[in-house]
């Protein structure tokens, strides 16, 4: 397996980067990016399962969820609970890392998410004097019925 750069040829060698499920299996990779939909569905693959924590001694350490303020309603209680399974499967501790600039009572809403008690879960966020303001750009779709 090679990537390699149409334009310039540059690639990364072989063994750098894993680009097929075989390749993942063969050699685990230090860093998966995967999809809550992906760690549901090969939960009970015996193949896969080992590569994405739910069996072995290989599971992850760190779980880095992005945009976290998408896991509401329905789709957010699935979530909450397959990490949940996960977490169980794993056996052993998992950090747990959400990312979201627009929750409100983030603490709270990743307890309920993760499982975890409020006591282990730290809020980080930038100091004031480390944000600068900048303009904010709002995509419009006007619509001729305004009830729709």
């Amino acid at each position: 397996e090679r990537l390699r750069c149409l334009n310039c040829q540059a690639a990364i060698p072989d063994g750098r980067l894993a680009l097929t499920r075989r390749s993942m299996q063969e050699r685990p990779p230090d860093l998966l990016f995967t999809t809550t939909e992906m760690l549901n569905r090969y939960s009970a693959n015996p193949e896969l399962g080992r590569l994405l924590g739910w069996m072995g001694q290989d599971s992850p350490s760190l779980v880095l969820l992005d945009e976290v303020h998408t896991y509401s309603g329905p789709h957010g209680a699935q979530v909450a609970l397959l990490l949940r399974r996960w977490r169980h499967a794993a056996r052993k501790p998992v950090t747990f890392v959400g990312l979201s600039a627009t929750l409100r009572d983030a603490t709270s809403f990743f307890g309920q998410l993760t499982g975890l008690p409020m006591a282990s879960i730290d809020y980080i966020a930038p100091a004031a004097d480390c944000m600068e303001e900048e303009g904010r750009e709002y995509a419009m779709a006007p619509r001729r019925d305004p009830v729709s």
